[in-house]
């Protein structure tokens, strides 16, 4: 729908707008006498849609209106096509042509030849048939008189949209022959229930099979988890069997050394009452002795403790040592290992 032309210098108009955005009107009438200019108004929508006069490219120059050569000729078309807001500007100016195209007041294609094929595209229609499809009107059909019968029939086809007619029939006959070949397959696919049991069946397995393999990764995870604890179990008994090393070699040497001391307890034995008679020197000398006997049983005393101590370490360490010789058969099935081993590699 045109809403709008305007023309400079085109032919005789000077500067002429023509408003026909007013009301919905889809048919809009030029009236008047021969000569009034009505053709011209066609010939300027076809060059501003084009960039082509009454006789094509040829003679562009004599739509020039004359005496504003050295201004040039511009005529800018709005139309609405499908919700769209169109509007072209093509100049010319000497022998050199300009043009525009917006949408919806954006540049969309610049330059003469990207505009004429966007319109052509747009319309579905060339210059040749929007010249004979409006200005013939004026019984100007020289040019379709002038084409060879086979090119004047594709020319009419495309003005009367026959080819649209022709494409749709194309296109229902190969939808027809897709559908005819869908109809042959199915009849010759195998039977449907056979082929839902089938796909059944390959989904039951296809779910035991992720079972499967959930099953494994739980094994794994709880793999790894017990051959991380053994780690932590061998290094406690490696620890525990060291405490009980050390404990036992103190609780020997605390052994040797009570045994020494009894020993010299046993050679120094008590003696007996010193009577009223005896010598101040020898009692001083036994009393002497005695001291240095004391002395030797507070030490062999001392030694008596900390063999106690040492043994309550030992006894400690062996139990550990114990918990751990339970502990490790548990961890040595889990890893599948001997747990009688002197070492474990892991």
């Amino acid at each position: 729908m045109i809403r709008r032309i305007t023309l400079q210098n085109f032919r005789r108009h000077a500067d002429t707008t023509i408003d026909l955005s007013g009301g919905d009107a889809q048919v809009v009438a030029i009236a008047g006498r021969n000569g009034t200019g009505k053709t011209t108004l066609l010939e300027a929508i076809c060059f501003a849609l084009y960039g082509e006069g009454r006789e094509g490219r040829r003679n562009l120059d004599r739509l020039i209106r004359r005496g504003a050569g050295p201004e040039g000729m511009e005529v800018t078309l709005e139309f609405e096509v499908a919700g769209t807001d169109y509007r072209i500007s093509r100049r010319r100016d000497g022998r050199s042509s300009t043009a525009t195209l917006w949408a919806n007041d954006a540049p969309v294609v610049e330059k003469t030849d990207a505009v004429t094929d966007h319109v052509t595209k747009l319309f579905g229609l060339d210059a040749m048939g929007f010249r004979l499809a409006v200005i013939a009107q004026q019984k100007e059909l020289d040019g379709l008189a002038s084409l060879r019968p086979g090119e004047r029939a594709k020319m009419l086809s495309r003005l009367l949209r026959l080819d649209s007619i022709a494409e749709a029939k194309q296109a229902a006959a190969a939808a027809a022959r897709d559908h005819t070949n869908v109809v042959k397959g199915i009849g010759d696919a195998p039977d449907l229930a056979a082929c839902q049991a089938a796909l059944t069946a390959a989904t039951d397995q296809l779910e035991a099979a992720k079972a499967a393999e959930a099953a494994a990764h739980q094994q794994l995870t709880e793999l790894q988890e017990a051959l991380a604890g053994s780690v932590d179990v061998e290094r406690d008994m490696a620890q525990a069997q060291r405490q009980l090393s050390a404990a036992e070699g103190r609780r020997d040497a605390a052994q040797a050394r009570l045994a020494a001391a009894a020993e010299q307890l046993a050679a120094h034995p008590a003696p007996d009452r010193p009577g009223a008679a005896a010598d101040p020197a020898a009692l001083q000398a036994e009393i002497a002795q005695v001291n240095i006997e004391i002395e030797q049983v507070k030490a062999a005393r001392r030694d008596a403790e900390r063999m106690a101590v040492i043994q309550a370490d030992h006894d400690e360490a062996a139990s550990r040592v114990a918990e751990i010789d339970q502990m490790w058969p548990d961890a040595a099935d889990t890893l599948g290992c001997d747990p009688t081993a002197e070492a474990v590699q892991v």
